[in-house]
């Protein structure tokens, strides 16, 4: 962390930039990689000058803030976003700083467990398996404890039955932190870095990043108009988010720490251990078998905001009880009077959460709520799309089928490695039979339908098209063999987990309730949507002819995954 930075390094870092990132002043990421060879060595010679300076020319240092909208109709400024859009080279040398303090906190084993966001071989996806994982176990205590014999006594079958509709619950809260990059203090965040074993040349780096942070507004009527910022993180900067992990990676120490000294904070666990708070840069689920193990996580994290500075939005802030109602009214009804406050402040209870693109709902299968929830957020895609191209006068079909890939299917398909898997072995247990081959809407996943639907209308065929003739004049593979290709490379980062990880721990109780599950003797699709999400993946496979044992937990080919679906 302490070595001079090269020519070499330089340029590895101008590689990895993005062409048309959005920078300040005169220097652009093109100009950089066309002469790289050239300008790398004299950058490098400019970054070990500011390190041994302690300060950012001020042309470097200055940022332009421009104002991004949150909401489809901004009103008021809460309702726009800053993103600090900084000179080329001090984002090179934040990059270089951020590059190196990420394989130290990650070899050291300084980020908290429970954070995903901005790491390494972690995602949006294992974050959204995980969660799901612990709501797929409580269901499943539930289920299981839903059988009677008829020798057991009336009133002993009434106490139990009583029990499970209060027991085996599962609650969340998805907290929203308040403009969290902007309210950070810097001199406690030096502090924290200090503790965590940071100093000497690169604390000192990143601190003449923040010595002197001249802004201005990107906005009609303020231009040129120059501020200095005194407090929080840059937005935009590439070293922001590694630094806000670093700032709360103790929250999760602190809530396991109580849980041990006997606080009532009622964790769930998975392969005997209790599951941290599950976070993704400022995104943050607590999660809790009891209502009152919840209200007591959130006043432990009452205590943590106002130590570090930071703000929870209770507007934005939901609760959930994902697990332990039989309907949406029950759950709904529970969680009004379970009654969660915030720092004296209520916490609105919803019935679905949209967690990392990913809907959630209180009593539905994760495939079911994300697969109609992906749909709805795609069907704005493709209206967006179809107008924009009908604006630019795009009319080549293979065009408008490349640009449909990029734009609109990636969104429909987003975190489908987790929702999908229960659908593509529906899928193609329907392909198995006549009726489903030939296509008609029949059967079909929200997802699929407007995924076809699309189609249809880029390719000028009537609605009731064949799905087989869709695919024909396409020449792409099926919805359900794209996912299932998908979900093996997503396997595959699980099983190379290492032991005692979070993600070791949620693959092994996926592989743990898909032994213990007994499949339904019709197992139609509602049946299906039920299953664990590892028993959905093997039958998926198995149904598509692969031999795979996955609890040998090996690693699978994507490719020929794909191929077996597509022969199917």
């Amino acid at each position: 962390m302490e070595a001079a930075f090269t020519a070499e390094e330089v340029a590895s870092l101008a590689r990895r930039m993005a062409q048309r990132k959005a920078v300040f002043g005169p220097l652009a990421p093109w100009l950089l990689k066309q002469a790289c060879a050239q300008l790398a060595p004299l950058a490098a010679v400019e970054f070990n000058a500011w390190q041994r300076i302690g300060r950012l020319p001020r042309g470097d240092a200055h940022s332009a803030i421009a104002l991004v909208a949150k909401t489809s109709s901004p009103t008021q400024p809460s309702d726009l976003r800053g993103i600090a859009v900084g000179a080329l080279l001090a984002k090179l040398f934040a990059a270089g700083l951020e590059r190196r303090v990420t394989a130290h906190a990650e070899a050291a084993g300084l980020h908290a467990e429970g954070q995903f966001g901005f790491r390494r071989q972690r995602s949006t996806e294992q974050a959204a398996l995980a969660l799901r994982t612990v709501i797929e176990c409580h269901r499943q205590q539930r289920q299981c404890g839903g059988s009677s014999t008829s020798s057991e006594q009336p009133q002993r079958r009434h106490t139990r039955r009583r029990r499970q509709r209060g027991g085996s619950q599962l609650w969340a809260c998805f907290v929203d932190f308040k403009q969290a990059y902007d309210r950070v203090p810097r001199a406690q965040l030096w502090q924290r870095l200090e503790s965590m074993g940071y100093g000497g040349q690169w604390l000192r780096a990143v601190r003449e990043l923040y010595a002197d942070v001249p802004m201005s507004v990107t906005a009609p009527g303020l231009e040129g108009r120059v501020f200095s910022a005194t407090q929080g993180l840059k937005q935009g900067c590439p070293l922001s988010p590694t630094l806000f992990s670093l700032y709360i990676a103790d929250w999760e120490e602190r809530v396991l720490s109580a849980a041990a000294a006997g606080m009532p904070l009622a964790l769930p666990q998975l392969a005997g251990q209790p599951v941290p708070p599950l976070l993704y840069a400022v995104d943050m689920a607590l999660l809790a078998t009891t209502a009152n193990g919840l209200q007591q996580q959130l006043r432990l994290l009452e205590q943590y905001c106002a130590e570090r500075g930071l703000t929870v939005n209770v507007v934005k802030t939901k609760v959930m009880l994902l697990s332990g109602a039989a309907d949406e009214q029950t759950a709904m009804q529970r969680v009004r009077r379970a009654r969660h406050t915030f720092d004296g402040a209520p916490v609105a209870g919803v019935a679905a959460f949209k967690y990392l693109g990913i809907v959630f709902h209180c009593t539905q299968s994760v495939g079911e709520a994300a697969a109609e929830g992906r749909a709805r957020v795609a069907r704005f895609a493709a209206a967006s799309f179809e107008g924009r191209c009908t604006a630019l006068g795009l009319e080549a079909a293979r065009l408008l089928l490349s640009l449909y890939q990029q734009m609109v299917d990636s969104t429909l398909s987003y975190g489908a490695a987790v929702w999908s898997p229960g659908l593509a072995l529906a899928a193609v247990r329907r392909l198995g039979t006549q009726a489903g081959a030939a296509g008609g809407g029949s059967g079909l996943s929200a997802a699929e339908q407007q995924h076809y639907r699309t189609l249809r209308r880029l390719l000028g065929l009537p609605q009731r098209a064949p799905r087989a003739t869709v695919l024909a004049e396409t020449g792409e593979p099926p919805l359900h063999a794209h996912w299932l290709a998908r979900t093996a490379r997503f396997w595959n980062s699980l099983v190379a987990a290492p032991e005692g990880s979070l993600m070791r721990q949620v693959l092994d109780a996926s592989l743990q309730l898909a032994a213990e599950h007994t499949p339904s003797r019709h197992r139609g699709p509602h049946d299906i949507a039920q299953m664990p999400w590892a028993a959905q993946l093997q039958s998926a496979l198995a149904e598509a002819g692969i031999a795979a044992d996955l609890q040998q937990r090996q690693p699978l080919q994507p490719e020929a995954v794909q191929e077996a679906a597509l022969q199917h």
